[in-house]
């Protein structure tokens, strides 16, 4: 488990893992599925461009994602993604 500012991701590699990545945006943190789904379709596109193959991931947001930049959140996640 590896925590930064905004996330915590949880890395494991499987072989047979159909999904690469699993996000966990809880409500507590955005109200509504507009917020929600806007955070994991910018997360799905720093994924792309950085992606890795064989490389599972669960991703946890923190509360202190709330009105960062999407330059922040990139930074963050790629750095994250490094380790």
């Amino acid at each position: 488990m590896i925590e930064g500012r905004y996330f915590i991701v949880k890395k494991a590699t499987h072989s047979e893992q159909k999904t690469p990545c699993v996000f966990s945006v809880s409500k507590k943190i955005f109200k509504t599925a507009v917020e929600r789904n806007k955070i994991k379709r910018q997360m799905r596109s720093i994924l792309k461009k950085h992606k890795r193959k064989n490389e599972y991931n669960f991703i946890v947001l923190k509360k202190e994602i709330i009105g960062k930049s999407f330059k922040d959140i990139e930074s963050d996640l790629v750095i994250l993604l490094e380790k």
